[in-house]
């Protein structure tokens, strides 16, 4: 023990076995440094047992999180996953254009492709998009789309879990 923690636990040893007397706590149990200013407060006995007590801790194989990830599902479900995403960014743009043809003002951020494709980012990392659709029929797309991802991350999650245990 170096001499540095021997001054920083010293106190609060001390601090411990003064509560002894005043009966905020009933018992303190430790390895007491025999010490003169303790002899007030507490008593010292002799110890008759020793314990020796080693940790064992198992330690998982190493994995990188992109191996972890991907074995969650098959390869055919990301890719599966990756053409409804591409899917969806073509629908919603194509509902743009459309209601945009029967005077429905849709917002700017739904008339480009690139748009789309950072609502539906957005979407799928759980963060806010800038604006909601305008249109019905966006809208409504839009909602069976922020369901779809929570949908495979809560599979995700619960394969993830179960895994794990």
């Amino acid at each position: 023990m170096s001499p540095n923690t021997k001054d920083i636990y010293y106190p609060l040893f001390t601090e411990s076995i003064k509560q002894l007397e005043p009966a905020s706590s009933d018992i303190a149990i430790c390895i007491p440094p025999f010490h003169a200013s303790i002899i007030g407060f507490a008593e010292a006995t002799i110890p008759y047992l020793y314990i020796r007590v080693t940790w064992h801790i198992p330690c998982p194989n190493p994995a990188s999180r992109w191996t972890s990830m991907f074995q969650i599902f098959r390869s055919v479900v990301w890719a599966c996953f990756g053409d409804v995403a591409i899917l969806a960014v073509i629908i919603m743009w194509l509902l743009t254009k459309y209601e945009t043809q029967i005077h429905v003002r849709e917002s700017a951020k739904y008339r480009t492709i690139m748009n789309c494709i950072y609502n539906e980012c957005a979407v799928l990392t759980a963060l806010s998009v800038p604006q909601k659709p305008i249109s019905h029929s966006l809208r409504i797309f839009f909602i069976a789309w922020v369901l779809y991802p929570i949908a495979i991350t809560t599979v995700y999650q619960a394969y993830f879990l179960g895994s794990s245990v």
